[in-house]
C-alpha cells in the first residue's frame, strides 16, 4: 500500500487504523487523524496528528529508500548507521527551537532493524515543547524516521500512545 492509499485509509476514521509507509507497518492510535502524506527531499513522509485540548500531538513517519540493500553492512555497522541518521534528524528539530536539549541515545530494534531514539525538549516560538524521534534501519535499505511531539516539558499520553504504536512497528517479509 503506497503513500497516498495509506493516507486515505486512516483519514477516513479516529479509530485505531492500521498503516502503511513503505515496507512498515504499524498502527494510528485512536484519535490521531490524518493529516499529510507526499514526497520531500526524496523522502516519502505521512503525518497524523491529535487534538487534545489546545495541543495538538504529532505523529509523523518519514521514509527514505537508499536504493540497493547494504548486503555488506554488519549489524554494528547499522546500528551506528541509525544513531547517524538520528543525531542529523535531531540536529534538523534544534536548528527549529531555542533552548533545545536531548537525551542521550537509546540504541533499540524497530521493525527488526536497528534503531535509536532519543527525547528533546525545547521552545516554539517561546512555548515549551517535548518530542521523540527514533531512527531504524529497515532490510538493510530504508531509513525510517519516528517523530511525536507536542508542547509541555514531558511527553504527554497521546504522545505515548504514538510511541507504543512506533515501538510495535513491523516491516512483514516480502
Amino acid at each position: 500500500m503506497g503513500v497516498a492509499a495509506c493516507a486515505i485509509a486512516a483519514a477516513s476514521s479516529a479509530q485505531a487504523t492500521a498503516a502503511s509507509v513503505g515496507p512498515i507497518r504499524f498502527t494510528v492510535p485512536e484519535g490521531f487523524e490524518f493529516a499529510r502524506s507526499g514526497h520531500h527531499d526524496g523522502a516519502e513522509v505521512s503525518a497524523w496528528t491529535k487534538s487534545t485540548g489546545s495541543s495538538k500531538t504529532l505523529l509523523q513517519v518519514t521514509l527514505y529508500d537508499m536504493g540497493a540493500t547494504a548486503d555488506t553492512s554488519t549489524p554494528q555497522e547499522l546500528s551506528h548507521a541509525a544513531q547517524a541518521y538520528l543525531q542529523q534528524f535531531l540536529g534538523g528539530v534544534q536548528r527549529r527551537r531555542t533552548e533545545y536539549s536531548a537525551s542521550p541515545v537509546r540504541e533499540l530494534r524497530l521493525a527488526s532493524g536497528p534503531a535509536a531514539s532519543a527525547t528533546w525538549t525545547g521552545k516554539i516560538g517561546g512555548v515549551e515543547a517535548v518530542g521523540v524521534m527514533y531512527c531504524a534501519i529497515v532490510r538493510k535499505r530504508y531509513v525510517v524516521i519516528f517523530h511525536t511531539q507536542d508542547i509541555g516539558d514531558a511527553p504527554t499520553p497521546a504522545m505515548l500512545e504514538a510511541m507504543k504504536s512506533i515501538e510495535a512497528a513491523t516491516a512483514p517479509p516480502r
